[in-house]
């Protein structure tokens, strides 16, 4: 009776935690998926662009990167916004260089921050609302100096990068379009059929094939 109880004990101790992390596990995915709606719905703007300029700068909140992305999808906001170019703020550090482009300063590289840092030539979703006047930085920040088509200047505190050119070459290793928050997409399609049936968006603008060829 002993040996079989002590069998119990064990097999209790064994199994348990197991079915505990599933029901995490279960939780998260509603937590996640809880908060993917509500950046949706909060979001002011939501579009798709490739980062075609990008710029470091002091800001009332430490060092902020200024890029310009060229907009080729709007979800949302198109009432605001055009296709075109537009400033995007980011709070997540970065390099500040002299005249000779040599580094003076760094903050907030992926050494000590987990988060994706947007890119230079990457395919982005970008979720923002307007920026304050705390994060454009002094009369001569690239927040304030460089021109866009549009004149508005975005926070962002969340993106989904697009990893179409591996993907597109080759599937087999990129096997998924892009993940947000843990969600994979194994296709833009899908992606935006996530887009519209969580946040109910649709494209509302979008360049078209001969505007691209131009």
């Amino acid at each position: 009776m002993k040996t079989i109880l002590k069998l119990f004990i064990v097999a209790n101790c064994i199994f348990q935690p197991c079915y505990s992390n599933a029901q995490q596990i279960e939780m998260n995915s509603k937590d996640i998926l809880k908060l993917q709606k509500t950046k949706l719905n909060n979001s002011t703007f939501i579009f798709e662009g490739v980062v075609t300029n990008q710029q470091c700068y002091h800001s009332a909140h430490g060092i902020a990167t200024c890029s310009v992305v060229q907009i080729t999808k709007i979800f949302k906001g198109s009432e605001q916004i055009k296709l075109g170019t537009i400033k995007i703020v980011t709070l997540q550090g970065g390099k500040i260089t002299d005249n000779q482009g040599n580094i003076t300063e760094i903050a907030g590289m992926p050494s000590d921050d987990t988060r994706p840092m947007i890119t230079k030539g990457m395919t982005y979703i970008i979720f923002g609302n307007l920026a304050d006047s705390s994060l454009w930085g002094s009369s001569e920040s690239p927040a304030l100096t460089i021109k866009t088509d549009n004149n508005q200047i975005i926070l962002s505190d969340d993106r989904i990068g697009l990893d179409l050119k591996n993907h597109n070459k080759n599937p087999k290793i990129y096997p998924d379009v892009t993940s947000w928050w843990g969600t994979h997409f194994k296709s833009l399609d899908s992606l935006y059929s996530f887009l519209k049936e969580n946040g109910n968006l649709i494209i509302q603008e979008e360049v078209s094939d001969s505007n691209h060829e131009k």
